[in-house]
């Protein structure tokens, strides 16, 4: 259903004093405005050859983190010329205030300044007030985005150099985390958004708002600019927004596919996908024609239907029946309209990789992280904290994998950064057992960082799926101390560098161990490692093992007492099994430091403990020798 849509206007003005004003004055100077008890800085450039009866183009312009209205009119006017390229242009860049390290929506209202900019050019000169540009860099374009989809009836266009979103929840528009985006209003407002290929603290946070703004039938050029970094774009990147603004469809047909919507791994052969197309040509798409590739073999599709100008369909190809393995779709758009072609071909081309399970792997499944990690994924969801490989932190081999948050780049609170492992078929052994490394530590600020002491402390959880991944359950979850590998948090970590935990050696590793026995029915079982965001944390995951609880590797730190406890949550029953000949007794304590049970050892590597007598809860067990002890944690179910 198309919704026609008449914005309307609404400027709140806050009551503004203007000092004596400078008139008609030319070339760059400054003016002050006295806006929410500030004195606030006009930083202005009005053409030399100002002639008060032509209407002339204006640019508000909202500058980045730390920076100043002087300096950045200095840099767009006097570095890169763009007196130059907007030509009959006057320029006006508000300064953000005492506030530095904030944009122009904190303090609340501050966003009111766009609309005194704009009142302070109709006073003072002849302007075009259908031809105003609102342009912002880094926080400057997030609040030129916010306030450009919140009154799209004030401006030609949003010229968006860098909009710096703070990370996916800000995109997503998660209460807390988000200005709140109005992606209602994409359509009636052209955009011309620029990012650098080497931005990449904002380059796959934006991927995900371009696509969203997509979806959301947007007039946006998106132009990503190779080898920049977080700066300003040359004018030759610049100077294209404003053709585009005056007529922002391109040729008569231009079809584009965007996206390619499917599973990335199923234990269906019947597959179904679909496409994401979006229309910037002058002609409304009646049909287009669809040919897509995987197995070695061509189809074809015809979709009918009715694509305006920006908008977008998402459309089913017919169902995929694929054969097991790891596979490719290649989609291709071709003739529209009955035969028309679409000239524009390198945006008619999309492909995506996929992966066809028949039977899961049988047990032993080992991985240490050190080449290609065959048939696990890692969920891309776009975040800067997503699972990457460490070549430098690891508990062997060469590498490990790592994931971190911090309070110090972008609220992350609650986001999950996941990866899950190849299909298995647990029936494969008696006893199916997980085990695996983990080291962690959280971060903790204390006085003067904050009033109080703080914990940030993220969240390990792991799941487990019994049908391919379709739906999972909870069967591990520790955070914070519990999690901790290291007694000593992270403390007072004031840049990103000092957010990581390296572990000193060996003994600040753990080995956890989680019972699959439950679940030994599954033969499509997919294990999902989730790392949730508290804000703080950083952890490495090194060795994971499935395999028979009576043969599985011990992988502790070198010089403790190694065991296995089977199984673990337990009821009443628990098996030790343990290498060292030196051990001769087990203890176990309640969390609050009291010994509830002990018993003496043989020489034998195995021994049962008999835990009837316990409360449900989570105990300490310490084995304990001349030379060495070890403790892990056992959690008693009822």
């Amino acid at each position: 259903m198309k919704i026609t849509f008449k914005p309307v206007l609404t400027i709140t003005f806050c009551a503004v004093f203007f000092n004596a004003s400078p008139g008609q004055q030319t070339g760059s100077f400054e003016t002050t405005v006295s806006f929410l008890g500030q004195n606030r800085t006009l930083s202005c450039h009005v053409p030399a050859n100002y002639d008060p009866s032509i209407e002339y183009r204006v640019i508000i312009g909202l500058h980045g983190l730390g920076d100043n209205s002087i300096n950045y009119r200095n840099a767009l006017i006097n570095s890169l010329s763009w007196s130059g390229i907007f030509d009959s242009t006057i320029f006006i860049f508000p300064d953000g205030g005492n506030d530095q390290l904030k944009d122009f929506y904190d303090p609340a209202g501050d966003e009111a300044i766009i609309a005194e900019c704009i009142n302070y050019a109709k006073q003072n000169y002849s302007i075009d007030t259908t031809d105003v540009i609102l342009q912002g860099f880094s926080l400057g374009g997030r609040s030129a985005l916010k306030y450009g989809l919140d009154n799209p009836g004030i401006f030609k266009g949003l010229l968006l150099n860098t909009p710096a979103l703070q990370g996916l929840l800000d995109v997503d528009n998660i209460p807390g985390a988000s200005l709140n985006y109005n992606y209602a209003n994409s359509p009636y407002i052209p955009m011309y958004i620029t990012v650098g290929s080497t931005d990449f603290t904002y380059t796959s946070t934006l991927d995900k708002l371009i696509n969203l703004l997509k979806k959301n039938n947007a007039k946006m050029e998106f132009v990503g600019v190779n080898g920049l970094g977080h700066t300003m774009p040359n004018n030759s990147i610049i100077s294209p927004c404003i053709p585009f603004f005056e007529d922002p469809s391109r040729q008569d047909f231009d079809l584009e596919i965007f996206e390619i919507e499917m599973k990335e791994r199923s234990c269906n052969l019947n597959l179904a996908a679909g496409i994401y197309v979006r229309n910037l040509g002058g002609q409304n798409i009646n049909t287009l024609d669809i040919s897509y590739e995987y197995g070695g073999s061509v189809y074809s599709h015809t979709w009918s239907g009715n694509i305006g100008l920006y908008e977008h369909a998402f459309i089913s190809l017919p169902q995929l029946n694929v054969s097991a393995g790891v596979q490719s779709l290649d989609v291709s758009l071709g003739q529209v309209n009955g035969g028309q072609s679409d000239p524009v071909l390198a945006n008619n081309q999309l492909n995506y990789d996929f992966e066809i399970v028949s039977t899961g792997l049988n047990l032993p499944v080992n991985e240490g992280f050190e080449a290609n990690e065959t048939g696990w994924i890692f969920e891309e969801t776009g975040s800067l904290f997503e699972w990457a490989k460490d070549n430098s932190v690891k508990l062997d081999g060469q590498s490990s994998i790592f994931a971190f948050n911090t309070i110090l780049v972008f609220n992350t609170l609650g986001a999950s950064e996941s990866f899950n492992s190849p299909v298995m078929d647990l029936s494969s052994v008696n006893t199916p057992y997980l085990a695996f490394n983990v080291a962690y530590n959280y971060h903790q600020y204390t006085p003067p960082f904050f009033t109080d002491t703080v914990n940030f402390a993220d969240t390990l959880e792991v799941l487990i799926s019994t049908d391919c991944g379709e739906t999972f359950q909870s069967i591990y979850k520790e955070g914070g101390a519990d999690l901790a590998t290291t007694d000593n948090p992270i403390l007072n970590p004031l840049s990103v560098t000092d957010c990581f935990f390296i572990p000193s050696d060996s003994s600040e590793w753990r080995r956890e161990k989680i019972d699959l026995s439950a679940y030994s029915a599954a033969t499509e079982a997919v294990i999902k490692f989730s790392y949730i965001s508290a804000l703080g944390g950083s952890i490495n995951i090194d060795n994971i093992d499935f395999d028979d609880a009576s043969v599985i590797s011990v992988k502790e730190p070198a010089g403790l007492a190694q065991f296995e406890m089977f199984p673990n949550p337990a009821t009443d029953k628990v098996q030790l099994y343990y290498k060292s000949q030196e051990i001769n007794q087990v203890e176990v304590y309640s969390l609050n430091g009291a010994l509830v049970y002990r018993q003496d050892l043989g020489n034998e590597n195995q021994t049962t403990l008999n835990l009837s007598a316990l409360d449900k809860g989570m105990y300490l067990v310490k084995l304990i020798g001349s030379k060495q002890q070890s403790v892990q944690k056992l959690n008693i179910l009822r």
